[in-house]
């Protein structure tokens, strides 16, 4: 599968783990081939049965921007028998009504007309409908890719909020973030790659920055 090697992590319900490693160290590859994106080469990925995923580039893998709000909002979900009429047909109330529901709860703004475009919604508003669509889905697990990435400081408290209320209803929780302040105020576990190695996995009470930022350079090996 490329520059992962021998990297074996669990995550346990209720819990969040944090990736930490400078650009380019394998997390890439390591969420994609949690999700499905890729397939690897040897060894096996269990418990991913229900994931919500919430990927680095929402443009490429989380919406359609020249789709609807309302269509957006169930990607992946629009043929669950909530969302079809007899005869393969779409129920659009059912899915106007769901969209209502999520922008109301994630507090999405400008998303007051189902049929406007994705495109019409700021990244930061953008982020909180994949969040709400992900979460929508009651998953096992969710893994969140640098999730705040261009948000602002408001978008980015209420992402961290959503996944920690997640973690604390027993979802399994993995993100990772080249923002090393963002992993450690989440996570209650660290994990750190270098070149393709786990060279490190932290409790919270033991991951500091100086610690962590020697196991991401190699400098404590």
């Amino acid at each position: 599968m490329g520059r992962l090697k021998d990297c074996s992590l669990t995550v346990a319900p209720g819990e969040i783990l944090g990736i930490a490693g400078v650009d380019g160290s394998g997390q890439t590859e390591l969420i994609e081939a949690i999700v499905g994106l890729r397939r690897p080469e040897s060894g096996t990925i269990t418990g991913t049965e229900t994931v919500g995923f919430i990927p680095e580039d929402r443009h490429r893998h989380a919406v359609a921007q020249s789709l609807s709000l309302a269509e957006n909002a169930v990607l992946g979900r629009h043929r669950e028998a909530v969302f079809m009429k007899a005869g393969g047909w779409i129920k659009k109330s059912a899915i106007q009504e769901f969209l209502a529901e999520r922008v109301a709860t994630f507090d999405v703004r400008g998303a007051e007309n189902p049929t406007a475009p994705m495109r019409s919604l700021s990244g930061g508003n953008q982020q909180k409908l994949v969040l709400a669509r992900e979460l929508s889905k009651k998953p096992k697990v969710i893994v969140a890719s640098q999730p705040t990435r261009g948000l602002d400081f408001a978008a980015t408290e209420f992402v961290h909020q959503r996944l920690r209320e997640a973690a604390d209803s027993g979802v399994a929780v993995l993100i990772q973030s080249l923002d090393l302040g963002e992993v450690l105020t989440l996570s209650d576990r660290v994990a750190v790659l270098l070149e393709g190695k786990l060279v490190g996995v932290l409790e919270r009470t033991e991951a500091t920055e100086e610690r962590i930022g020697a196991l991401m350079t190699g400098a404590s090996q």
